[in-house]
């Protein structure tokens, strides 16, 4: 998706600003980026949420989908194991995550790999600012094709597997 008004560019990426505190693992003094394992998780993550009722149409003209990817490893705080321990993993009460995102980033970690709580066995990752300037776009697609009007097979799919309406 296109980001919001007030994001920041790191390379590729358009990034939220330190302390928004918007997402499960926020920082108050860093900017994190987040990614998932396919296309697919990403659209759940990005526009087919739960919480959604319809997937806006207006959203997706301005939307794109990113492939992006780091040269070098990554060391990830891998709590993809402990979603059945830990349910608080994927709530919206977002203070216990962001507080292990802070001990992580204090410990040392590039970031942390969970569970997707849109997407059923999808895997994001949350990436902390100091490897954002390594990330590099492979490529990039629109939503929905301008000149045809066509949606992306990712829509398509997030739309039949969350049975919402396209409006």
């Amino acid at each position: 998706m296109r980001s919001r008004a007030g994001n920041r560019a790191i390379g590729p990426l358009r990034v939220p600003p330190p302390g928004a505190l918007n997402g499960r693992f926020c920082l108050p003094d860093r900017r994190v980026a987040y990614f998932a394992d396919s296309p697919e998780t990403a659209g759940y993550e990005a526009f087919g949420r739960r919480e959604q009722v319809l997937l806006s149409l207006d959203r997706l003209r301005r939307g794109e989908l990113l492939c992006a990817g780091v040269a070098g490893e990554l060391q990830l705080l891998d709590m993809t194991p402990h979603a059945t321990d830990f349910p608080g993993l994927q709530a919206t009460r977002f203070g216990p995550t962001q507080a292990l995102a802070a001990r992580a980033a204090a410990a040392g970690y590039d970031g942390i790999a969970y569970l997707s709580a849109q997407r059923h066995a999808g895997v994001c990752y949350a990436l902390f600012e100091h490897v954002l300037p390594a990330i590099r776009a492979r490529w990039r697609q629109r939503l929905i094709e301008p000149e045809s009007g066509n949606l992306h097979r990712v829509v398509a799919a997030v739309a039949s597997g969350s049975g919402l309406p396209l409006a």
